[in-house]
């Protein structure tokens, strides 16, 4: 019974995920200049800067970019965004399709899988990407 209604939960969730809110992306001259506009952003809003590794949230966020993240509190305001996350010792970026009090579920943009996450490994929202104009 439970597998059935987890196959219906995904199944429902395919088509009924929360509209897309994608990060403000900024095209940068230089990769030394992606990184100088992104830790002054950081700066202004008291947040972190991460460089994104791998393309699970390709075409949105692509390899090498320079994420800005804002360390907003974990909440309902959150579906759809985009969360950095801690898992074991790796941070990932990834859209929350689903939360409660206690858990969410993220996906990558661009390799559907899914996970479900304690609310404790929410770090912030990636309110910032950027990026080298021309760079894939």
């Amino acid at each position: 019974m439970k597998l059935s209604l987890a196959i219906l939960f995904l199944a429902t969730l395919a088509t009924c995920r929360p509209e897309p809110v994608n990060p403000k992306v900024y095209l940068c001259g230089s990769e030394m200049d992606a990184l100088v506009q992104a830790e002054k952003h950081c700066q202004a809003i008291g947040g972190l800067c991460s460089m994104a590794l791998g393309l699970s949230m390709f075409p949105i966020i692509h390899n090498g970019d320079m994420l800005v993240i804002d360390r907003m509190p974990y909440g309902e305001n959150l579906l759809g965004k985009v969360a950095l996350l801690k898992v074991g010792e790796v941070f990932v970026s990834h859209r929350v399709d689903v939360l409660n009090d206690n858990a969410f579920l993220t996906e990558g943009d661009n390799n559907g899988w899914t996970e479900w996450q304690n609310k404790q490994n929410y770090i912030g929202e990636v309110v910032g990407i950027y990026r080298v104009k021309g760079k894939l």
